[in-house]
Parts: structure tokens; sequence; C-alpha cells
């Protein structure tokens, strides 16, 4: 149970987290060159609030499914989970659409890779264990 949970638990969650930082700025950095946005350059507030809540969000939500490890609980919290972030990055896309657009599109890549994440620990530990 221990490994699950530094495994599936935290490990994912700090993988999930990694692939949050680099993806939002390359996806913001990509785009801006195609899109040319009003704002060219991307909010270091909103950077600063949104990595750690991401981060927040996603280790509660890894470590009680790594804890309980029921099926039903990964999707569950996966659908709560995601639907927390939407409406929160949701909100703002009146207000900033192309920064609140990279947020979301960034979001929803990170935390679909969580099921990626959990398969390839899977397997790895299922390899070593038969090895």
């Amino acid at each position: 149970m221990l490994k699950r949970i530094l495994t599936k638990g935290l490990l994912a969650s700090g993988i999930q987290v990694l692939f949050y930082f680099i993806a939002l700025y390359i996806l913001w950095y990509s785009t801006v060159g195609f899109f040319r946005p009003v704002n060219r350059e991307i909010s270091e507030l909103a950077v600063d609030i949104s990595i750690p809540l991401f981060a927040i969000m996603v280790t509660v939500q890894n470590l009680a499914t790594s804890i309980v490890n029921r099926k039903w609980l990964t999707v569950t919290l996966f659908v709560f989970t995601m639907t927390i972030y939407l409406i929160g990055w949701g909100e703002d896309i009146n207000s900033f659409p192309f920064s609140a657009t990279i947020f979301i599109i960034t979001g929803i890549l990170s935390l679909s890779l969580k099921f990626y994440i959990d398969k390839k620990i899977d397997s790895y530990t299922d390899r070593k264990h038969t090895a």
C-alpha cells in the first residue's frame, strides 16, 4: 500500500504538475506566433496561482485514489477535479479568452495524463514482480 501511495499518489502528481508547467509554456509560446494576441506575455500572476492550485487538486485526487484503490473513485475524482478546474478557468474565458483557453487545454491534458501514468506504473511494477 505504501508503494502504491508513493508511486500512484505522489510520483504521478509530481509528473502531472511538471507536465502542466512545461506544457503551459510550450503551448503559450507556440501559439503566440500564430494568433498574435493583444497580450503576448503570459501573466506571471496567473501562473503563480494556477500551478500551486493545480498541484493541490492533483495531489489530493491522486492520494485519495491510491489509498482507496477503486476504479469508480478514480473516475469520480477525475470528473470532479476536471469540473472544478474547468469552472475555475471557464469563468475567465470572457475576460481573458486567449490565456484562459491555453490554461484550459493544458489542464485537460495534464489531468488526463493520470490514466496513462497509472497504466505505465502498473506495467512497470508487474514486470518487476515477474522478473
